[in-house]
């Protein structure tokens, strides 16, 4: 008899509201029971789901991140270059890197993902001390997920009002950025994204030309613009076509150096630290994390 693979199921009681019974139903009814033994875990704190998988590394072949990208996040900063397999329900408000690998977003058909799937190597980013396996960056979207991150409902419809808040009045940041292909580059950017993945959840893509496999990363550069060109931009973001804007430009590299005015980045949409006007390094680790999907 074959054994049975052992996945946690880690559960982000604050993402998806509603969702976390479902869950269960699903997995009870749909899991293969013949290749899997499952458990379920609540995440209780900020941090809890990196500390879980550090402390029972031992204890199973897999954990499931069940929320979004912040949940998937919190899994990968203990699963780099470990052998041990990542596998997502997405039942965030974004849930870029699921839609980007094409994960269902209905938790039954998400579930039936996991018997069928296979696991696969994936690159991740390193950004400073933190790990990416999809979007990060500085700038607007930064601030975005430092101001989502203080709202007590949460959701789409909070992160669109949100955007609509901040955007008539945001300033733009200032830059100085190295780059592996001998690039040096200063200015103003509105924003400045590092992407492994292509886009931010929501199917607003930041940057189509990216692939988790290519051992690559692609440097976005929006540059500040006109109040007038909003809308331009935006339709261009959720049409896959902004690279094609003539406010952004895009560097394929494999590492960078970045030095930014500001403290504030965000990574997979989390808000994080840094040294502000201080110099961090950006760089792929390719093949470093396994997906099953």
């Amino acid at each position: 008899m074959t054994k049975r693979i052992k996945i946690a199921f880690i559960i982000n009681p604050v993402s998806g509201v509603g969702k976390q019974k479902k869950v269960e139903v699903a997995v009870e009814k749909l899991l293969d029971k013949s290749k899997f033994d499952a458990s379920f875990i609540y995440s209780q704190y900020p941090g809890f789901i990196t500390d879980f998988i550090n402390d029972n590394s031992g204890n199973y072949s897999g954990f499931v991140a069940v929320g979004g990208d912040g949940t998937i996040n919190e899994a990968v900063q203990a699963l780099v270059n470990k052998d041990l397999f990542l596998c997502i329900i997405p039942t965030g408000s974004g849930n870029g890197l699921a839609r980007h690998l094409k994960i269902p977003m209905k938790i039954e058909k998400a579930v039936k993902r996991i018997n069928e799937g296979k696991v696969n190597k994936i690159d991740v980013l390193k950004v400073a001390d933190y790990y990416s396996v999809n979007v990060a960056g500085c700038g607007f979207d930064a601030e975005i997920g430092w101001d989502f991150a203080t709202l007590k409902k949460r959701g789409l419809t909070a992160y669109i009002r949100l955007i609509s808040e901040k955007i008539w009045k945001y300033s733009p940041i200032k830059y100085h950025i190295k780059t592996g292909n001998d690039t040096n580059l200063q200015g103003d950017a509105f924003i400045i994204s590092f992407a492994n993945g292509t886009q931010y959840g929501n199917n607003a893509v930041v940057s189509p030309l990216s692939d988790l496999t290519d051992g690559i990363f692609e440097l976005i550069i929006v540059k500040p613009f006109s109040k007038r060109y909003y809308p331009a931009v935006i339709a261009k973001l959720f049409t896959k076509n902004l690279h094609q804007s003539k406010f952004v430009q895009t560097i394929q590299t494999k590492r960078a150096l970045v030095k930014i005015n500001t403290g504030k980045i965000h990574i997979d949409g989390e808000p994080r630290s840094i040294a502000e006007n201080e110099f961090f390094n950006v760089e792929i680790l390719p093949k470093a994390l396994k997906v099953l999907f």
